[in-house]
């Protein structure tokens, strides 16, 4: 039997306390007490079903429930439309296109339910063409705050651009919040091909797949167009009298852009002097036709003759990385199955690739999702490590830091659990609340272990031992959890802006928590026992028992002080 504390009497205060201490020591030792002693006896099944929780807590991950979203979207006071024109195209054609997507805007203000003060959503809309060259231009659309509307900025930027719809003309018209995502695009494919001519089917191809998927917008590439060129092609004949590409571009540079041949010093400044053909003889494709090459044997043909000159337009730049050309497809999305099926078998990738050969890597979000990631999860191995490595100190054991430990993966599934209950998706932020679980979560089955150790070292058998510490340290436990959750509770129901970023964090340390108290004060010390059974089976008992180091009592006099008391002989002690 586990004798009760003796009654209080007193002061009003005291007599308070003292029914409430009552009502305490009446759950622990005729709710709790009982149902521990039921879980010590049926050790082996609350261990399997906390196994069995862990297992559909894996599943339901391995679902895509709850989601993952790497960092969470805000919303955005301020939106914007950038389009981009093929180069070379006027200012004014490029301002046709902006005043489109003025009026875009402008309709859906109209449209869109009322602020709370009456007025419409959309304050103010601002516009720009020419800023960084006449074929680009900006809308910007200010909202009012979103604490004053109904209606989130995501949406909004959905109506903008369902009432604008295609602009065939424009090479690129992407919207986009004022608040962006750290890390670049949620997708970005950087594409080296083999070949350089399957570049651009390739990122064509590739875009007109991401297009099929529900909720992607804002797909772009690098290829943006640049100005009309000609394109010289070397034909097989001039190929037979010993003319090179090299050759060819050489000589078309010399005739039209000029030879340097000497330079003059004109006072303080030095002028070039180059050789080229007179201004009537460059003026036009003719003039270019009419052009003679020498060929390595002294021969002079007509460029007309040795080449094919096409009229193309050309790409305003070409983007390299590490020596290799880079083709780069960009979107918008916030869903991570869109990736998980473009790179499955039969998905959008392994098809392409095997048509156009080419090497391929993620980066913008997901690149930086996945070395912070890698970087966190290093880390936090490293901590486990220490944590065991202080543990095993402390109890003189490399078996009982485990059961610690074992508190550990229950507090993840407990966060994960809270995620799904309160509907908000797993970030990186989540991620940050589990790591910081694990020393809470430590600490509270530290108290536990620590407390058998103590009645063990009274005499007590196993079972006792952790049928008393559970009972004795159940307060300790319990008030750890409930003024953690207590001092979180706040964050848990702001709703405000800001806020969203800490509330994931903020799930994950108070579920986290409050499920592996039931492990702490459960399975633990069923856990415990089961160790004890595997020992007593497994271990032949030896004549001489090592003593057990006191973990608070290292604290207070030093790891060496208790190592030196602990080597003394056992006569010398006494």
């Amino acid at each position: 039997s586990h004798a009760r504390p003796p009654a209080r009497s007193g002061t009003l205060l005291q007599r308070a306390r003292t029914r409430f201490d009552g009502w305490a020591e009446h759950f622990i030792y005729d709710i709790y007490g009982p149902s521990v002693d039921f879980a010590l006896r049926w050790r082996y099944p609350v261990a399997g079903l906390a196994l069995a929780f862990l297992i559909v807590i894996a599943g339901l991950v391995a679902s895509g429930r709850p989601r993952f979203v790497f960092f969470p979207s805000l919303d955005a006071d301020t939106i914007q439309a950038t389009i981009t024109m093929p180069q070379g195209t006027s200012y004014e054609q490029t301002a046709e296109v902006v005043a489109r997507l003025e009026a875009g805007a402008r309709k859906i203000g109209q449209d869109l339910p009322p602020a709370s003060d009456g007025g419409l959503v959309t304050r103010r809309i601002k516009s720009s063409v020419g800023s960084g060259g006449g074929h680009k231009g900006e809308v910007e659309l200010e909202l009012v705050t979103s604490e004053n509307r109904d209606v989130t900025s995501a949406a909004i930027l959905q109506r903008w651009r369902d009432a604008v719809g295609p602009v065939p003309a424009a090479a690129s018209v992407n919207y986009s919040g004022s608040r962006h995502r750290p890390g670049g695009k949620p997708i970005e494919l950087r594409l080296m091909p083999r070949n350089p001519a399957h570049a651009e089917p390739l990122a064509r191809e590739l875009c007109a797949a991401l297009g099929k998927f529900p909720g992607v917008y804002n797909i772009d590439d690098n290829l943006e167009p640049g100005k009309r060129e000609l394109r010289l092609g070397l034909r097989e004949p001039a190929r037979n009298l010993g003319l090179s590409e090299r050759e060819l571009a050489i000589q078309v540079q010399y005739g039209f852009i000029g030879r340097e041949v000497q330079k003059l010093q004109r006072g303080r400044e030095e002028v070039e002097v180059r050789v080229r053909y007179a201004r009537q003889l460059r003026q036009s494709q003719t003039d270019l036709d009419g052009l003679r090459l020498r060929s390595p044997s002294g021969d002079l043909v007509p460029l007309g003759w040795a080449a094919e000159a096409l009229r193309e337009r050309g790409l305003s730049k070409i983007e390299r990385r590490d020596g290799s050309r880079v083709v780069v497809v960009s979107a918008e999305v916030d869903a991570n199955e869109v990736v998980s099926s473009l790179q499955a078998e039969g998905g959008a990738i392994p098809t392409l690739l095997a048509k156009y050969p080419a090497d391929f890597a993620f980066g913008g979000a997901q690149e930086e999702q996945r070395a912070s990631l890698v970087s966190l999860f290093v880390g936090f191995l490293l901590a486990l490590f220490g944590i065991y490595a202080i543990l095993a100190l402390l109890f003189n054991s490399y078996v009982q830091p485990m059961v610690v430990i074992s508190a550990v993966p229950v507090g993840f599934g407990g966060a994960i659990l809270g995620h799904i209950v309160f509907g908000v998706p797993l970030t990186i932020f989540s991620i940050f609340g589990m790591v910081g679980l694990t020393g809470i979560v430590v600490n509270d089955s530290l108290v536990l272990i620590d407390a058998i150790n103590r009645r063990r070292r009274d005499g007590l058998t196993p079972w006792k031992a952790a049928s008393q510490a559970g009972r004795i340290r159940f307060r300790a436990v319990f008030l750890t959890t409930l003024t953690t959750v207590a001092g979180l509770l706040p964050i848990l129901l702001e709703t405000s802006l800001t806020a969203q970023f800490i509330i994931p964090m903020a799930i994950s340390i108070a579920s986290g928590v409050a499920v592996a108290t039931i492990l702490t004060l459960y399975v633990v010390p069923a856990i415990y026992l089961i160790v004890e059974d595997m020992r007593s089976t497994l271990v032949r008992p030896v004549s001489v028992e090592a003593p057990a180091l006191d973990p608070l009592q290292v604290l207070a006099e030093g790891a060496e002080g208790w190592a030196s008391r602990a080597a003394q002989p056992e006569a010398s002690r006494s």
